[in-house]
């Protein structure tokens, strides 16, 4: 087997918490039209997802939750009134413990 690296797991008694974890963390807000297109090419390299719901009036909270159901991450969804208040949010929630790195993602970027 390949450890990537990191000791066999007759030495480390849990391996998997030696290996970084990556949250995307976005503000969603009527990304209806771009959405798809962004998460599709960021999920490969993601562990957990924070969206930040910013009162959206279109689909995009439940295309974006359907993404991530398909490619089997684990996640929340978190109703904000403010950007003020976004990051705090995240940070505190209960997926954060999880993550070791962060990546503030906008719905109209693409990894490539």
């Amino acid at each position: 087997p390949i450890y990537r690296g990191l000791a066999p797991p007759d030495d480390r008694s849990d391996i998997r918490s030696e290996i970084p974890k990556i949250c995307l963390t976005m503000v969603l807000r009527n990304y209806e039209a771009v959405i798809e297109r962004s998460l599709r090419s960021v999920s490969p390299w993601i562990d957990f997802f924070i969206f930040l719901e910013d009162q959206s009036s279109d689909k995009t909270v439940s295309i974006a939750h359907s993404i991530m159901h398909e490619y089997g991450l684990l996640g929340e969804v978190i109703s904000i009134s403010s950007i003020r208040e976004a990051i705090q949010l995240a940070t505190e929630s209960s997926t954060a413990k999880h993550c070791t790195y962060f990546l503030l993602w906008d719905a109209e970027l693409e990894f490539v």
